[in-house]
This record gives structure tokens, sequence and C-alpha cells, in this order.
């Protein structure tokens, strides 16, 4: 990571005018060895265009991660972080877990009771930060498919009763 003025560093909700530098943030982020297929197609506008789905950003001069997070389709009481992304230079240096925090707090706002995120299951650096923030194994698998590529992914809880 290259030096850069931490005062300039903020958390905002993303627009439209942003949807190319989050997309760039978002492939630059995606490693093979997360598990994530290198083309793993995701559509951010209609996130942004889904009422109650909220999609916040994390930039200096420009973008460098980002969580989208809102109700769970299957279950209302529960929030979901749909995307959780941060440009590989800026990993390990608290910003991803500010982002969570950030996106957490939406849900609680929103009067989730839980929040649910799915992982591939390779994303071991991921999980263990989840797990520090009282993320739990749901004990959920699920295959997802994208640019031809079946990834398995694992489900993970965090009861929100007691954040903040």
């Amino acid at each position: 990571m290259s030096y850069m003025d931490k005062s300039t560093i903020c958390i905002r909700r993303a627009s439209y005018g942003d949807l190319e530098a989050l997309e760039a943030a978002r492939t630059a982020s995606i490693q093979a060895e997360a598990g994530w297929p290198e083309r793993f197609s995701f559509e951010l506008a209609e996130h942004m265009e889904t009422e109650g789905t909220f999609t916040y950003l994390i930039e200096d001069e420009c973008p460098f991660g980002f969580v989208t997070v809102g109700r769970c389709e299957l279950d209302l009481a529960e929030g979901e972080i749909f995307e959780w992304f941060l440009r590989k230079e800026y990993q390990q240096s608290t910003y991803g877990r500010r982002l969570l925090i950030h996106g957490l707090s939406v849900l609680k706002r929103r009067q989730c009771e839980s929040a649910l995120i799915w992982l591939p299951a390779t994303a071991r650096r991921a999980k263990e930060l989840l797990q520090r923030q009282a993320f739990e194994d749901s004990g959920a698998i699920r295959e997802r498919n994208a640019a031809q590529v079946t990834t398995l992914e694992t489900g993970l809880v965090r009861d929100l009763s007691d954040f903040f």
C-alpha cells in the first residue's frame, strides 16, 4: 500500500456515478486463492435500485472497497451482507473491518435481528476476520454458479441483538 493521508479516507453512500469505480475495486479484490471466479458477475446497479438495499464505499482519491447490505430474501428479520470487497493492497489495514461494521450498523438500524454473509469455502482470511467480529458458522452451504465455475460457499451469521 502506498502512503496515504488517513484523514482523507471516508465511508459514504455509493451513487450510480460510482458504479465503474466500484466494479474496478471489486475486480481488483477478487483473488483465485479466495475461490472467486475471475469474472464473477454481480449487478451493482440492481442493488442500488432495490429498495432497502444499501451500498457504502470507502475511498481516498477513489473508491477502494465497498459493502452492500439489505434484508435477506428468505427471512425478513435477518439482514444480509450481499457484497463486501476491499482492494488487495488495502487488506489487513482495518478498512475491511470498518466497512463491515458500517454495514452491520445499517442492518441494526433497519431492525434486523441477525446478519448473514456467504463466503467461498476457501476464503480463510475473510472468515477469520468475520469470526473475530462474532460471526459464527451457520452450517449452511450452497453452490454458486458464475462464469462457468461452481463455487462452494459457507454461510456465517452474527446475532445483532448485542451490536452497539
